[in-house]
């Protein structure tokens, strides 16, 4: 029975995205962009999708020894697929949301823990971006009021997304600031999200292996997205180049 409201659901899911896309729409910007370009860029999907679910896997906390993973390779696909599918048509990455519920479900984990993990993940995410907003403020030619408004920005989220990840601390005060502004009756999940986010932040840190290869990861997975970005441009402005 679950499994068919599951199917349901991700009928749903899908009939609800296919009918806000116009084929006819599509069909005409793939005709008039350039050919080469469009390929290499769609063929980056792939490739780019199975590394961050790669990445899912070194991130979770491993079963009794080092080279097991709570989850495999192909269950860390389905759910990175999932989220993305998901924040197509819901609000604020609420699509992560639900890969943490997806991972609770399943047993992988403890729902703090995972919604930790999710967490933890897009700050990483957040870090590698603001790092190539960094490198591409020292290129950028012109250091105008724009090129300053954008620096206070990527070096203030870079800051705060450094500590989240790094300094027991400041996390420390960022929980006790939220137990101060968030209603009484979940101070009990914000404990519970407190303590796994610690148990990630040892995990993370303890193994410093480990944590070179998640931010190397994390950093090109992000130069390959901005990347694909660039090469979708080229293609879909090729109309306009000629």
């Amino acid at each position: 029975m679950k499994r068919l409201i599951s199917i349901i659901i991700s009928l749903l899911i899908l009939t609800a995205i296919y009918w806000k896309i116009d084929f006819a729409g599509l069909i005409k910007v793939f005709q008039n962009s350039h050919p080469i370009w469009m390929v290499i860029s769609v063929s980056m999907i792939a490739p780019l999708t199975m590394l961050t679910a790669w990445r899912l896997q070194q991130l979770m906390p491993k079963r009794g020894n080092k080279s097991s993973s709570y989850v495999n390779f192909g269950e860390a696909n389905q759910l990175i697929l999932a989220a993305s599918v998901l924040n197509m048509i819901l609000p604020s990455k609420m699509g992560d949301i639900v890969k943490a519920y997806f991972m609770k479900q399943r047993g992988h984990l403890e729902g703090s823990l995972s919604l930790s993990l999710v967490i933890f993940e897009k700050a990483c995410d957040l870090v590698s971006l603001l790092i190539w907003c960094a490198f591409g403020l020292i290129v950028y030619p012109e250091k105008d009021l724009l090129f300053w408004v954008m620096t206070a920005g990527v070096i203030l989220g870079l800051i705060i997304g450094l500590l989240l990840l790094s300094s027991r601390k400041f996390t420390n005060i960022f929980f006790q600031i939220a137990r101060k502004i968030a209603p009484k009756k979940i101070y009990s999940k914000i404990d519970n999200l407190e303590h796994s986010w610690i148990e990630m932040h040892r995990y993370f840190w303890h193994d410093k292996v480990q944590l070179t290869k998640i931010a190397t990861t994390s950093i090109f997975i992000w130069f390959g997205h901005l990347l694909q970005i660039w090469f979708f441009t080229l293609a879909l402005n090729f109309s306009y180049l000629q």
